[in-house]
């Protein structure tokens, strides 16, 4: 028998960590070199064949770029931001030059798909511009997949409205169960497109103790008890039900998780199958995008 995780091939690896500190549960700081390797080893011999980085990242295309364990992997990437609300041919000439840079860091002469990182680019005026780039990239054979990371459903829906989207990266945790409810996560998939939920265990603060919680947090300290409590009673970790709470979901193709140990990524490998789990957790879905989206919490 296989000692593959039963969803490895929907698990991705994300690498902010490995150029940055990054989520407010880090206490380790950013990831070293060595760590880095052990974890790609160890994820790719159990079937993991996805790595989400980006330009913003800090080192992390560089990283990922020196390392020979990470020829195993796919990649996804991301647009550095334009910084406008019009988007100009000298706005294109930036992020063009941005991804093949990205490119030449990761040491790919292509990649998997490609994310506008700010949904606000593609919306405001001279948005086809940066759409029509992304194409071009796509017909020189250079990503297999174009579309965007977004926060919040409305964005989604906009995007919708002006771009065939092919690959979106959106929220999708216990708590903000948005994208399911709207119906989203099924329009998107019977549209064609790549599905990947990013924020299973937002930022890690899911996890934390609810006394433990940082100040902009507080005030779902109970609800937080109460999701502990919960998985509690399920004999699981919290953090094997809120992970395979979104692996489960079958309009999802991806869950990207961040690790930014050697333990973690063996926690989050050794996950069980468990089964639907949206009844057991939807009394949890918080609407507030204060609490659910982390562009808005205090920096």
């Amino acid at each position: 028998m296989s000692s593959r995780h039963p969803h490895a091939g929907k698990i991705a690896l994300g690498t902010v960590q490995w150029g940055q500190p990054y989520g407010v549960s880090n206490r380790s700081g950013q990831t070293t070199p060595d760590e880095v390797r052990a974890i790609l080893v160890h994820a790719h011999s159990q079937g993991v064949s996805l790595l989400d980085t980006a330009a913003d990242y800090g080192d992390a295309e560089q990283v990922l770029g020196s390392m020979p364990e990470s020829a195993g992997f796919s990649i996804t990437t991301k647009t550095t931001r334009a910084r406008t609300r019009h988007f100009t041919v000298a706005n294109r000439r930036q992020v063009e030059l941005a991804f093949r840079q990205s490119l030449a860091r990761l040491r790919r002469p292509s990649v998997h798909g490609v994310f506008v990182h700010h949904p606000d680019d593609l919306l405001g005026n001279g948005g086809d511009r940066l759409w029509d780039t992304m194409l071009g990239w796509k017909a020189e054979g250079k990503v297999q997949r174009v579309g965007a990371s977004v926060n919040g459903p409305s964005q989604v829906e906009r995007l919708l409205e002006r771009f065939p989207l092919e690959i979106v990266q959106l929220p999708y945790s216990i708590y903000d169960q948005r994208f399911a409810t709207l119906g989203l996560l099924r329009a998107l998939k019977s549209a064609g497109v790549e599905i990947h939920a990013r924020s299973a265990f937002l930022q890690g603060a899911l996890l934390l103790d609810p006394e433990t919680l940082p100040p902009h947090l507080m005030e779902i300290r109970q609800t937080q008890a109460r999701v502990h409590a919960r998985a509690r009673e399920h004999g699981q970790s919290l953090l094997s039900q809120a992970l395979a709470f979104c692996l489960e979901h079958a309009d999802i193709d991806r869950v990207v998780v961040g690790c930014e140990r050697f333990s973690q990524v063996q926690e989050v490998l050794a996950v069980p199958a468990m089964g639907s789990l949206a009844e057991r957790f939807a009394e949890f879905a918080i609407e507030d995008t204060h609490i659910v989206d982390p562009s808005q919490w205090p920096q």
